[in-house]
């Protein structure tokens, strides 16, 4: 694989970012540079799971993005809801950096301005107004609630759920909106537990003891450092004896 990012958009919803106009690596604008953000909404424990977001600006001086352009071989494909992955090969490892879909597509036609404005959220948006109502449960932990919640709005994709440290007594839905009830079960887990769509698209579920057990928190992943610079470690021998060194120390 080729070191550098991809940004892929799924038009035709087949799975793989390949086919015609899928890569949109080369027509990102750099005035719309690609952005987004997941995790919690603000930097506290309690805080609620953030639904991630992205962002981005395309050049499409060709109308290639141009739905209503009977010439652009995707004009048919151009629509919300299409697959986004932003990734990126290190050394020739992927990295993935956010899966999503889109929600907003807007084409500018200005003159001088011919680009398509995109934003998009990723999974965890599909429990946001999605109503459920489920049987009683008695004695759960909160790691198979949170299972039933995907269960109910449909989640097929990859999911990564702890067991959970609390037992809830009894739980249950009647139409209440499943990311509600997500947020209510994260706060009976208590801190630091915490939801959100990895960047490979995995609903992943972390109960309050992850940070004791999981080897993420308890090995260091990396080191960083600075590396000194000739000035910082030069030789300033002979100081006090009328001499300045070679970094000329006092001069």
């Amino acid at each position: 694989m080729t070191d550098g990012y991809l940004i892929g958009i799924d038009w035709d919803n087949d799975g793989d970012y390949t086919g015609t106009g899928e890569n949109v690596t080369d027509d990102v604008l750099q005035r719309g540079a690609v952005t987004f953000q997941y995790g919690r909404d603000a930097s506290r424990a309690l805080s609620p799971p953030r639904v991630g977001a992205i962002g981005f600006t395309l050049c499409n001086a060709d109308r290639l993005y141009s739905p209503e352009n009977p010439a652009s071989p995707i004009a048919t494909d151009v629509s919300p809801a299409a697959r986004i992955l932003v990734e990126e090969t290190i050394n020739g490892t992927l990295y993935p950096l956010m899966t999503g879909r889109i929600d907003t597509f807007q084409v500018n036609t200005r003159r001088g301005d011919r680009s398509a404005q995109i934003t998009g959220f990723d999974g965890l948006s599909l429990l946001r107004g999605k109503k459920i109502t489920t049987e009683v449960y008695a004695a759960q932990r909160t790691g198979t609630l949170i299972g039933i919640i995907l269960d109910a709005v449909g989640w097929t994709e990859a999911r990564d759920l702890d067991v959970g440290a609390t037992h809830v007594p009894w739980w249950w839905a009647n139409g209440t909106d499943a990311f509600d009830l997500l947020t209510q079960l994260l706060r009976s887990e208590g801190p630091p537990s915490i939801a959100y769509i990895a960047p490979d698209g995995t609903f992943t579920y972390r109960d309050r003891h992850h940070r004791l057990l999981r080897s993420e928190s308890l090995t260091s992943q990396a080191t960083f450092r600075s590396e000194p610079t000739t000035l910082a470690c030069c030789d300033d021998g002979g100081y006090g004896e009328g001499g300045y060194g070679e970094c000329e120390y006092g001069g």
